[in-house]
């Protein structure tokens, strides 16, 4: 083969695609973007995917990956779980009939058993449905108008949470937000910390304070205890009420969450992903006494909460298989420890290949960042090097072609620069995640897409 005949690598993955390429222009006239969810428009164009098991799944033209999305991170069991799916296959069985029932009991007993801050539950159809619920909820519990948010925290995709998400945090990430939406949502910035936090509860007037407990977009800025038990201590001086958005972190830091690991109980929890072993839903979560507000005919505030499909069957189903086998914390050990090795072998690559960057994380999840050669410093760098903005605005063309030369050699990432591993994720794919990423880095290094340390 002559080098004009030599392949780029868009061209090999369109070439072992064709059904995805198919798929994917079949996609332009159907779907919105062509996609579902924003996340899923991956460069040069999405895989298709057809099935799944433990820690692999496989695209529609037979091609294998390593999985780290998880179900954006839903999946800490890996994959088509037995128990889960026997459990499914039999329900189905029974129908799904929409109202009250035993499963939905059982799941929510076992909500409460893991999560400290779960005296009350109720279900929705989503994170997103959860953290806008517990806005109204806060509001009306207080009577207070204003919710404060941590800059670069993720809480879903309604109208108050998209103003100081991403920079410039000082609009939202969407047209169609009105200014008197944005205006109820008050955004600290990360630099400010404690600091910030307290100013802003100082106002008099905010009934909630809201984040991501081990910090911005599940820890790509990471929090520590000693920051939530500030938060915890101001909040109770001000008469706010604190509301960590575990949707990721719920069952997946530990079979309690992060509030269990790090030792410190909100009022309100938003929940997802792992709780609903994957299927579509969510729970808020809180004190006995500020849930007591979805009770019709109190005396006093009341909030009205509508969702046809929150408690579903076939979700609870698969949310009580789930934290059944999360309950004592094996699943929680094995994942982690695979992710302490997978971070560690990706940092040894990073200096082996001399790139300014790092990857970090805790638990069963991981992020890698990577510097891009526009900026101006020289050698190997930490993670105390960089700022908090830095690490929430790693370059996108790397983001994109880092998960791009990855997906081209078997292993597939989350969103935006890391991702989850599971229970069922081992040695083999821990040869073949290490074996792509030296190839990847390789690759970003030698077209001039990262920086080295030179």
């Amino acid at each position: 083969m002559t080098s004009s005949q030599v392949q780029t690598p868009e061209e090999e993955y369109a070439a072992k695609r064709p059904r995805s390429a198919a798929m994917w222009e079949r996609a332009q006239g159907l779907l919105a973007a062509g996609v579902s969810h924003t996340n899923r428009r991956t460069y040069p164009f999405p895989s298709y995917y057809e099935r799944a098991a433990g820690a692999r799944k496989w695209d529609v033209d037979g091609n294998e990956y390593v999985d780290y999305n998880l179900a954006s991170g839903s999946l800490v069991l890996g994959h088509a779980n037995p128990v889960v799916t026997e459990r499914l296959h039999a329900r189905l069985d029974l129908g799904t009939p929409m109202m009250c029932h035993e499963t939905e009991l059982d799941w929510a007993a076992l909500v409460q058993e893991l999560i400290p801050a779960a005296e009350r539950v109720r279900f929705v159809v989503s994170g997103t449905e959860a953290t806008k619920l517990a806005m109204r909820t806060a509001r009306a519990f207080t009577g207070r108008p204003k919710v404060a948010r941590f800059e670069g925290h993720f809480h879903g995709w309604h109208d108050y949470v998209l103003h100081g998400y991403r920079q410039p945090f000082e609009q939202p990430v969407s047209d169609g937000v009105l200014a008197d939406v944005t205006g109820t949502v008050l955004p600290i910035p990360l630099a400010q910390g404690l600091e910030g936090a307290a100013r802003m509860l100082e106002r008099g007037d905010v009934a909630l304070l809201i984040l991501e407990p081990t910090g911005p977009t599940w820890g790509t800025v990471p929090f520590d205890a000693a920051f939530l038990q500030g938060l915890r201590d101001l909040c109770d001086q001000h008469g706010t009420l604190l509301m960590f958005d575990e949707v990721i972190t719920g069952f997946r830091v530990s079979p309690g969450g992060a509030q269990a690991e790090r030792g410190v109980v909100p009022d309100l929890t938003s929940l997802g992903k792992a709780l609903t072993g994957g299927l579509p839903g969510g729970a808020l979560v809180g004190r006995a006494d500020v849930m007591d507000l979805f009770r019709p005919g109190r005396e006093g505030p009341y909030v009205f909460h509508f969702s046809t499909f929150s408690g579903h069957p076939l979700t609870a189903t698969a949310g009580v298989a789930t934290l059944e086998q999360l309950r004592d914390g094996a699943a929680h050990a094995v994942a982690g420890g695979y992710a302490e090795q997978l971070r560690g072998g990706i940092n040894d690559l990073i200096a082996q290949l001399g790139l300014r960057g790092f990857a970090y994380g805790e638990a069963s999840m991981f992020h890698v960042y990577l510097e891009s050669p526009d900026v101006a410093r020289d050698g190997q760098i930490t993670i105390d090097d960089v700022s908090p903005y830095d690490l929430l605005a790693m370059s996108p063309l790397i983001c994109e072609r880092l998960a791009f030369q990855l997906r081209l050699r078997g292993v597939d990432l989350v969103a935006f620069n890391g991702g989850f591993t599971s229970s069922a994720h081992r040695e083999g794919e821990l040869d073949q995640t290490l074996s792509a990423f030296e190839g990847a880095l390789t690759a970003l290094r030698d077209g001039g897409v990262v920086a080295t340390a030179g």
